[in-house]
C-alpha cells in the first residue's frame, strides 16, 4: 500500500490512532513522510475524498460521547487543522472544495467558542482562517473577520504585538467589505478605535493608515 493510499485509509475514527501517527512523522522532520507531499500526490476525486473523511472525523472527535478525552480531541482538531493548511498549498484552480470548506467552519466555531490566547491549536486555527481569506475562496469574509478580530484582540495583550500588528494589516481588506451600521460589527468597530490609543499602532507607518477607513465610517456611530 503506497503512502498516499495508507494515509487516506487513516482518516476516520476507526483508524484515528494511524492518522495522529501520520501527523506525528510529518513533524518529526527526519521521517519521509510529507503531508503536502501526499497532496501533492492525490488526484482531485482523492483530495475530496479526504476532506470528507477529516470532516466527519472531527465531528465524531468533538461528539459529547468523545469530549471525556480533552486530550485526544486537541490532538485530532491539531492534525485535522495541520492537513486543511497543507490542503490550501495544493488546492488547484477550479477544483470542488467543499468538503474543506466545512472543515474550516467547524474549525472557525472552535475558534470562536475559545477565549483569545496564545494556545498553539488556536494559532494554528488563526493562521489557516487568515490563509482562507488570502486565497480569495468562498466565504473568506467570514474568516477574514475572526482573524481581523482576534489578531486587534491579541495585538493589545501582548507585550511584543509586532507579529499581530503586521497581521492585522496584511487583512485590512476585510475592513472594506463589513456593514457599519450593523451592530454585529460593533465589536470590530470597538477595537479599531483601540488603535488610536496604541503607541505600537501609531508608530507603524503601515497600520497606522488603517486610520483614514476607520475615520470615514466614525461618522456612523456618531
Amino acid at each position: 500500500m503506497s503512502k498516499r493510499e495508507a494515509f487516506l485509509e487513516s482518516c476516520c475514527t476507526e483508524n484515528v490512532d494511524d492518522f495522529l501517527r501520520f501527523i506525528q512523522l510529518h513533524r518529526n522532520k527526519t521521517e519521509p513522510f510529507d503531508v503536502e507531499e501526499v497532496l501533492q500526490e492525490m488526484n482531485r476525486d482523492q483530495r475530496q475524498t479526504l476532506w470528507g473523511k477529516l470532516s466527519s472525523l472531527l465531528q465524531d472527535a468533538m461528539e459529547v460521547e468523545a469530549a471525556a478525552d480533552p486530550s485526544h480531541v486537541r490532538s485530532v482538531v491539531d492534525g485535522v487543522t495541520l492537513v486543511a493548511a497543507e490542503s490550501l498549498k495544493v488546492l488547484q484552480d477550479g477544483e470542488t472544495y467543499s468538503s474543506l470548506l466545512e472543515i474550516i467552519h467547524r474549525l472557525h466555531d472552535l475558534l470562536e467558542l475559545q477565549p483569545v490566547s496564545e494556545a498553539p491549536l488556536q494559532l494554528q486555527i488563526l493562521r489557516l482562517c487568515d490563509a482562507w481569506w488570502k486565497k480569495d475562496l468562498k466565504e473568506k469574509e467570514t474568516f477574514g473577520r475572526s482573524a481581523m478580530i482576534i489578531a486587534l484582540t491579541k495585538s493589545f495583550d501582548l507585550k511584543k504585538p509586532g507579529t499581530e500588528i503586521q497581521r492585522v494589516w496584511s487583512l485590512r481588506e476585510v475592513l472594506l467589505g463589513l456593514d457599519y451600521t450593523s451592530e454585529d460589527n460593533k465589536q470590530m468597530m470597538d477595537l479599531l478605535l483601540k488603535c488610536f490609543q496604541r503607541p505600537a499602532f501609531l508608530r507603524n507607518d503601515d497600520v497606522s493608515s488603517l486610520s483614514v477607513p476607520v475615520s470615514s465610517v466614525l461618522c456612523l456611530w456618531a
